[in-house]
Protein backbone atom coordinates (compact mmCIF):
# COMPACT_ATOMS: atom_id res chain seq x y z
CA UNK A 1 0.00 0.00 0.00
CA UNK A 2 1.63 3.13 -1.02
CA UNK A 3 0.31 5.73 1.23
CA UNK A 4 1.89 9.67 2.31
CA UNK A 5 1.34 11.43 5.34
CA UNK A 6 0.15 14.44 4.73
CA UNK A 7 0.41 16.56 8.27
CA UNK A 8 0.81 15.03 11.98
CA UNK A 9 0.21 16.13 15.48
CA UNK A 10 1.91 15.18 18.36
CA UNK A 11 1.26 16.03 21.90
CA UNK A 12 1.80 15.03 25.51
CA UNK A 13 -1.82 14.43 27.32
CA UNK A 14 -1.33 16.17 30.37
CA UNK A 15 -4.49 15.36 33.31
CA UNK A 16 -6.25 18.07 35.29
CA UNK A 17 -4.12 17.20 37.90
CA UNK A 18 -0.96 17.79 35.84
CA UNK A 19 0.23 13.57 36.27
CA UNK A 20 2.16 12.65 33.25
CA UNK A 21 0.48 9.11 31.61
CA UNK A 22 2.75 7.73 29.45
CA UNK A 23 0.86 8.15 26.44
CA UNK A 24 1.60 10.95 23.63
CA UNK A 25 -1.12 11.86 21.33
CA UNK A 26 -0.59 11.12 17.63
CA UNK A 27 -3.03 12.45 14.82
CA UNK A 28 -2.22 12.38 11.04
CA UNK A 29 -3.96 12.77 7.71
CA UNK A 30 -3.29 9.70 5.25
CA UNK A 31 -3.61 9.67 1.75
CA UNK A 32 -2.39 7.62 -1.35
CA UNK A 33 0.61 8.69 -3.16
CA UNK A 34 -2.36 10.49 -5.78
CA UNK A 35 -3.70 12.44 -2.65
CA UNK A 36 -6.88 10.51 -2.59
CA UNK A 37 -7.74 10.36 1.26
CA UNK A 38 -8.15 7.30 2.56
CA UNK A 39 -11.39 5.62 4.42
CA UNK A 40 -10.61 2.61 6.51
CA UNK A 41 -8.31 0.42 8.81
CA UNK A 42 -4.51 -0.31 8.31
CA UNK A 43 -1.93 -1.61 10.33
CA UNK A 44 0.83 0.65 11.28
CA UNK A 45 4.19 0.72 13.33
CA UNK A 46 5.30 3.41 15.23
CA UNK A 47 9.17 3.38 16.92
CA UNK A 48 11.28 6.36 18.68
CA UNK A 49 14.63 7.18 17.99
CA UNK A 50 17.29 9.42 18.85
CA UNK A 51 17.96 10.87 15.35
CA UNK A 52 16.07 11.92 12.49
CA UNK A 53 18.05 8.97 10.42
CA UNK A 54 19.24 5.96 11.54
CA UNK A 55 20.16 5.99 15.00
CA UNK A 56 18.75 4.16 17.80
CA UNK A 57 15.21 2.25 18.57
CA UNK A 58 14.16 3.63 21.95
CA UNK A 59 11.08 2.61 21.63
CA UNK A 60 8.46 1.11 19.44
CA UNK A 61 4.70 -0.72 19.31
CA UNK A 62 2.67 -1.82 16.50
CA UNK A 63 -1.13 -0.77 16.09
CA UNK A 64 -3.09 -3.70 14.29
CA UNK A 65 -6.14 -1.77 13.60
CA UNK A 66 -6.08 2.15 13.19
CA UNK A 67 -8.91 3.94 11.74
CA UNK A 68 -8.71 6.27 9.41
CA UNK A 69 -11.98 7.92 8.71
CA UNK A 70 -12.13 10.67 5.80
CA UNK A 71 -8.02 10.77 5.45
CA UNK A 72 -8.15 11.23 9.55
CA UNK A 73 -6.55 8.86 12.27
CA UNK A 74 -5.95 9.09 15.72
CA UNK A 75 -4.21 7.03 17.72
CA UNK A 76 -2.31 6.97 21.78
CA UNK A 77 0.98 5.62 21.67
CA UNK A 78 1.93 3.84 24.17
CA UNK A 79 -1.40 1.87 24.94
CA UNK A 80 0.32 -1.28 23.54
CA UNK A 81 3.64 -1.05 24.80
CA UNK A 82 3.79 1.99 27.60
CA UNK A 83 6.52 4.38 27.01
CA UNK A 84 9.53 4.57 29.94
CA UNK A 85 10.35 7.53 31.46
CA UNK A 86 14.13 6.80 30.29
CA UNK A 87 13.51 7.61 26.61
CA UNK A 88 13.17 11.67 27.76
CA UNK A 89 17.03 11.40 28.74
CA UNK A 90 17.64 10.98 24.82
CA UNK A 91 18.43 15.22 23.49
CA UNK A 92 16.57 14.27 20.29
CA UNK A 93 13.53 12.39 19.98
CA UNK A 94 12.07 11.01 16.60
CA UNK A 95 8.97 9.05 15.60
CA UNK A 96 8.78 7.21 12.91
CA UNK A 97 5.82 5.57 11.48
CA UNK A 98 5.33 2.42 9.16
CA UNK A 99 1.68 1.99 7.70
CA UNK A 100 1.71 -2.01 6.88
CA UNK A 101 4.19 -3.64 4.69
CA UNK A 102 5.14 -0.30 3.79
CA UNK A 103 8.61 0.89 4.24
CA UNK A 104 8.96 3.44 7.25
CA UNK A 105 7.51 6.94 6.15
CA UNK A 106 10.13 9.97 5.56
CA UNK A 107 11.23 12.10 7.26
CA UNK A 108 11.01 11.68 10.83
CA UNK A 109 8.53 13.46 12.96
CA UNK A 110 10.34 15.21 15.63
CA UNK A 111 8.85 14.93 19.14
CA UNK A 112 8.73 18.32 20.52
CA UNK A 113 7.09 19.63 24.26
CA UNK A 114 3.75 21.19 24.41
CA UNK A 115 2.70 23.97 26.77
CA UNK A 116 1.68 21.69 29.39
CA UNK A 117 4.46 19.87 29.66
CA UNK A 118 6.99 22.61 30.76
CA UNK A 119 5.17 22.20 33.77
CA UNK A 120 6.87 19.42 34.52
CA UNK A 121 9.67 22.37 36.21
CA UNK A 122 7.87 22.21 39.07
CA UNK A 123 7.68 18.64 39.07
CA UNK A 124 4.24 18.26 40.36
CA UNK A 125 3.48 14.87 41.10
CA UNK A 126 6.48 13.32 40.74
CA UNK A 127 7.20 9.89 42.07
CA UNK A 128 10.59 8.85 40.50
CA UNK A 129 12.78 9.46 38.28
CA UNK A 130 16.36 11.11 38.30
CA UNK A 131 17.62 14.16 38.62
CA UNK A 132 21.26 15.15 37.46
CA UNK A 133 23.16 18.23 38.44
CA UNK A 134 22.23 20.80 40.67
CA UNK A 135 18.61 21.04 42.51
CA UNK A 136 17.10 24.37 43.60
CA UNK A 137 14.07 24.52 45.23
CA UNK A 138 12.26 27.08 46.55
CA UNK A 139 13.08 31.10 45.59
CA UNK A 140 15.96 33.54 45.94
CA UNK A 141 18.56 30.56 46.16
CA UNK A 142 22.22 30.31 45.30
CA UNK A 143 23.73 27.24 44.05
CA UNK A 144 27.55 27.45 43.41
CA UNK A 145 28.61 24.21 43.91
CA UNK A 146 28.52 20.81 41.58
CA UNK A 147 26.10 18.37 42.29
CA UNK A 148 24.44 19.89 45.15
CA UNK A 149 20.98 20.65 46.26
CA UNK A 150 19.23 23.57 48.03
CA UNK A 151 16.09 24.32 49.53
CA UNK A 152 14.07 27.03 51.10
CA UNK A 153 14.54 30.92 50.14
CA UNK A 154 17.85 32.47 50.42
CA UNK A 155 20.03 29.65 51.11
CA UNK A 156 23.31 29.66 49.58
CA UNK A 157 25.08 25.65 49.05
CA UNK A 158 28.56 26.91 48.52
CA UNK A 159 30.21 23.89 48.49
CA UNK A 160 30.80 20.52 45.61
CA UNK A 161 28.15 17.71 46.91
CA UNK A 162 26.56 19.62 49.89
CA UNK A 163 22.95 20.17 51.14
CA UNK A 164 21.31 22.66 52.22
CA UNK A 165 18.05 23.02 53.65
CA UNK A 166 15.19 25.51 54.41
CA UNK A 167 15.51 27.79 57.26
CA UNK A 168 19.58 26.72 58.05
CA UNK A 169 17.58 23.64 59.56
CA UNK A 170 17.39 20.40 58.44
CA UNK A 171 13.65 18.89 59.58
CA UNK A 172 13.88 14.65 59.92
CA UNK A 173 10.50 12.88 60.72
CA UNK A 174 10.76 11.42 64.28
CA UNK A 175 7.02 10.57 65.16
CA UNK A 176 6.70 8.12 67.38
CA UNK A 177 3.32 6.83 65.17
CA UNK A 178 6.29 6.21 62.46
CA UNK A 179 8.37 4.36 64.58
CA UNK A 180 9.45 0.85 66.07
CA UNK A 181 10.53 1.49 69.29
CA UNK A 182 13.50 -1.31 70.53
CA UNK A 183 13.69 -0.39 74.15
CA UNK A 184 15.86 2.12 75.83
CA UNK A 185 19.74 2.89 75.45
CA UNK A 186 22.53 1.76 77.33
CA UNK A 187 24.31 5.94 78.16
CA UNK A 188 27.44 4.58 79.90
CA UNK A 189 28.25 2.12 77.26
CA UNK A 190 27.75 4.63 74.63
CA UNK A 191 29.66 7.83 76.50
CA UNK A 192 32.72 4.78 76.81
CA UNK A 193 32.26 4.18 72.76
CA UNK A 194 32.21 8.18 71.94
CA UNK A 195 35.53 8.37 74.64
CA UNK A 196 36.96 5.92 71.86
CA UNK A 197 35.83 7.14 68.77
CA UNK A 198 38.67 8.83 66.83
CA UNK A 199 37.67 12.04 65.49
CA UNK A 200 39.57 13.80 62.51
CA UNK A 201 40.31 17.02 60.59
CA UNK A 202 39.08 16.28 57.10
CA UNK A 203 37.62 17.74 53.83
CA UNK A 204 35.89 15.42 50.69
CA UNK A 205 38.25 14.84 47.69
CA UNK A 206 35.86 16.51 45.96
CA UNK A 207 36.34 19.96 47.37
CA UNK A 208 38.56 22.56 47.96
CA UNK A 209 41.22 21.23 50.78
CA UNK A 210 40.34 24.94 52.52
CA UNK A 211 36.80 23.54 52.83
CA UNK A 212 37.45 21.13 56.19
CA UNK A 213 35.10 19.25 58.42
CA UNK A 214 36.08 17.86 61.78
CA UNK A 215 34.31 14.35 62.89
CA UNK A 216 34.74 10.58 62.57
CA UNK A 217 34.39 8.41 59.35
CA UNK A 218 31.42 6.51 58.46
CA UNK A 219 33.40 3.33 58.88
CA UNK A 220 34.67 4.03 62.44
CA UNK A 221 31.11 5.17 63.12
CA UNK A 222 29.40 1.84 62.16
CA UNK A 223 32.17 -0.35 63.41
CA UNK A 224 31.44 1.49 67.34
CA UNK A 225 27.42 2.13 66.92
CA UNK A 226 26.33 -0.56 64.56
CA UNK A 227 23.88 2.23 63.18
CA UNK A 228 22.75 3.24 59.71
CA UNK A 229 22.52 1.30 56.31
CA UNK A 230 26.05 1.06 55.57
CA UNK A 231 29.18 1.82 57.05
CA UNK A 232 29.67 4.55 53.99
CA UNK A 233 27.16 6.84 54.90
CA UNK A 234 26.80 8.28 58.42
CA UNK A 235 22.89 9.39 59.15
CA UNK A 236 22.29 13.34 60.71
CA UNK A 237 19.94 11.51 63.37
CA UNK A 238 22.16 8.81 64.73
CA UNK A 239 25.42 11.27 66.18
CA UNK A 240 22.60 13.36 67.61
CA UNK A 241 21.03 10.98 69.32
CA UNK A 242 24.27 9.59 70.73
CA UNK A 243 25.51 12.93 71.75
CA UNK A 244 22.23 13.20 73.94
CA UNK A 245 22.72 9.92 75.17
CA UNK A 246 26.24 10.27 75.74
CA UNK A 247 25.52 14.19 78.07
CA UNK A 248 22.63 12.35 79.99
CA UNK A 249 25.45 9.68 81.21
CA UNK A 250 27.60 13.14 82.09
CA UNK A 251 24.97 14.91 83.28
CA UNK A 252 24.02 11.94 85.62
CA UNK A 253 27.45 11.09 86.93
CA UNK A 254 28.07 14.94 87.05
CA UNK A 255 24.67 14.43 89.68
CA UNK A 256 26.61 11.47 91.32
CA UNK A 257 29.69 13.00 91.98
CA UNK A 258 27.86 16.31 93.30
CA UNK A 259 26.32 13.87 95.89
CA UNK A 260 29.51 12.25 96.52
CA UNK A 261 31.63 15.93 97.49
CA UNK A 262 28.72 16.96 99.65
CA UNK A 263 29.11 14.32 101.80
CA UNK A 264 33.10 14.75 101.82
CA UNK A 265 32.57 18.14 102.48
CA UNK A 266 30.47 17.17 105.62
CA UNK A 267 32.48 14.33 107.11
CA UNK A 268 35.36 17.14 106.51
CA UNK A 269 33.29 19.78 108.62
CA UNK A 270 32.78 17.06 111.07
CA UNK A 271 36.50 16.03 111.37
CA UNK A 272 36.81 19.93 111.83
CA UNK A 273 34.52 20.17 114.07
CA UNK A 274 36.22 17.27 116.15
CA UNK A 275 39.13 18.84 115.93
CA UNK A 276 38.47 21.96 117.21
CA UNK A 277 36.20 20.85 119.89
CA UNK A 278 39.47 18.30 120.96
CA UNK A 279 41.66 21.34 120.97
CA UNK A 280 39.45 23.22 123.58
CA UNK A 281 39.69 20.28 125.88
CA UNK A 282 43.01 20.33 126.05
CA UNK A 283 43.05 24.06 126.51
CA UNK A 284 41.08 23.90 129.35
CA UNK A 285 43.16 21.15 130.85
CA UNK A 286 46.07 23.15 130.94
Amino acid sequence: MKTAMLFVLLSVIVSAAFAIPQLINYQGQLADTSGTPFDTTVSMTFAVYNSASSGTVLWTESEVAVAVNASLYNVLLGTVNPIPDSIVSSDELWLGVTIGDDSEQSPRQMISAVAYAFRVSSIDGSSGGTISGKLNVGQSNTNDGEFSNVFGRHNNASGDYSVVAGGGAWASLCDVNQKNIYGTVDSHALLDKVLSLPLYRWSYKAQDARIQHIGPTAQDFYAAFGLGQSDTTICTLDPDGIALAAIQELAKENQEQDIEIRELQAQVQSLLADKQQSARIEQEGE
